[in-house]
């Protein structure tokens, strides 16, 4: 069992970091590089992982904004 973060960027990656989490973070020319389906896709893949593995997940924050991928992640 793991622990990944999910929150907004970059405040998710930066608690990552302080408790040695894994986070969801392509690098920016990949990211770049796929439409927004793709994207979606390869997080979807990463939290269905985590699911999997039965991973802990930690939010980097109560505050959620609207239309961000860290609601779409919630849902």
């Amino acid at each position: 069992m793991g622990k990944i973060v999910l929150g907004h960027f970059p405040e998710y990656i930066a608690l990552a970091t302080e408790i040695g989490a894994e986070v969801f973070n392509l690098p920016k020319q990949q990211w770049n590089h796929l439409d927004d389906e793709g994207r979606w896709k390869a997080n979807q893949r990463f939290l269905d992982d985590a699911i999997e593995r039965d991973d802990e997940i930690v939010l980097s924050t109560t505050g959620v904004k609207r239309g961000s991928w860290f609601e779409r992640e919630l849902r």
